[in-house]
């Protein structure tokens, strides 16, 4: 018994560190700029109401099966594609002489499954703040700009529709405000930015 015991939290533990593994951020274009999503999968409500057409992981940093890229379009929340990895197994030779079997993975659109071409997809469901900053735009080699984020963009989004953004070039006064939304203690249309003064102090802080 105690060695079933030891066996179940020992495949716990294995399960729970695979699950753990960083996953492939989603994406948004603001702007004209493409910004990685981190934490935010507007898509999964829709897979989970439509689990036969989720596509299946290859890697353990992709367990949903799809990268969805968003765009706000007219102030309303959009899909402008998703892609999916396809696996195809190769043959081919390796320094011995012998062969070797390699899967080949390449990225394919998704999107005609879910709504046909030439049409809007709407994200009507999600309700949620986004945060953006230039660290988070695609492409951007995070190692090789240690300075803290120069601007941040606030998105606040119900049911698809934009209903209030907000930028800034100062971390303390993005908290604040963000902060104070998330009380409902600030309306965006009586919102005055102050004057800042100083350096501003930078800290980590998850947004709802």
């Amino acid at each position: 018994m105690r060695a079933s015991a030891t066996s179940f939290f020992v495949m716990v533990l294995a399960v729970s560190g695979a699950f753990a593994t960083e996953q492939s951020p989603e994406r948004i274009v603001y702007e004209g700029n493409e910004y990685c999503l981190n934490y935010k999968y507007p898509m999964e409500p829709y897979f989970q109401a439509h689990p036969e057409i989720r596509p299946a992981g290859l890697t353990t940093g992709l367990y949903r099966g799809y990268v969805a890229t968003y765009e706000l379009k007219d102030a309303t929340l959009v899909l402008k594609d998703i892609v999916y990895e396809k696996g195809d197994w190769i043959t081919i030779e390796n320094e011995r002489g012998g062969l070797t079997h390699e899967m080949e993975t390449s990225w394919v659109s998704m999107r005609d499954r879910i709504v046909p071409e030439g049409e809007t997809f709407v994200i009507d469901w999600f309700t949620g703040t986004i945060l953006l900053s230039k660290q988070l735009l695609v492409g951007w080699w995070r190692q090789a700009d240690q300075s803290p984020p120069e601007w941040f963009v606030y998105l606040e989004i119900q049911n698809g529709k934009l209903m209030d953004e907000q930028k800034f070039d100062d971390y303390r006064e993005c908290h604040r405000y963000t902060t104070m939304r998330r009380r409902a203690v600030i309306r965006p249309e009586t919102y005055t930015k102050p004057v800042q003064t100083g350096n501003p102090i930078i800290m980590r802080v998850f947004f709802d």
